[in-house]
């Protein structure tokens, strides 16, 4: 009986200073390019990542991928400079193994933000 990889998921944030919104393939696929361009095609494929969610508006977006590849996708995840040839940061916001431990920790960075912006 083969074992189910267990699954991990992170909550992060876009930083950009266009006003454009980010296309969620946009995302997904600079964020596989820099896990293929730093481990290779092996890694990348055991990695199984997967954007669980992305809101374009507020740019945070939850990931998906294995539990034995969570500080290599985080490491490649954090080196992203740009989307779409635009400047952009992505900030690692929290990691769980549950994704309702993570959208109640969005609603509260987006709410956050929302009081600094007032």
């Amino acid at each position: 009986m083969v074992k189910e990889e267990k699954s991990r998921y992170i909550a992060f944030e876009i930083i950009i200073e266009d006003e454009t919104p980010l296309e969620v393939i946009s995302v997904f696929n600079s964020i596989s390019r820099s896990i293929l361009s730093l481990y290779g095609e092996v890694e990348a494929s055991q990695s199984g990542i997967w954007l669980i969610e992305f809101d374009a508006e507020t740019c945070y977006g939850i990931l998906r991928c294995t539990s034995k590849s969570l500080d290599k996708v985080q490491t490649a995840m954090a080196i992203v400079s740009s989307i779409d040839n635009r400047p952009t940061i992505i900030r690692l916001l929290k990691t769980s193994g549950t994704i309702r431990s993570l959208r109640s920790a969005l609603e509260q960075s987006t709410s956050t933000s929302e009081d600094l912006q007032s």
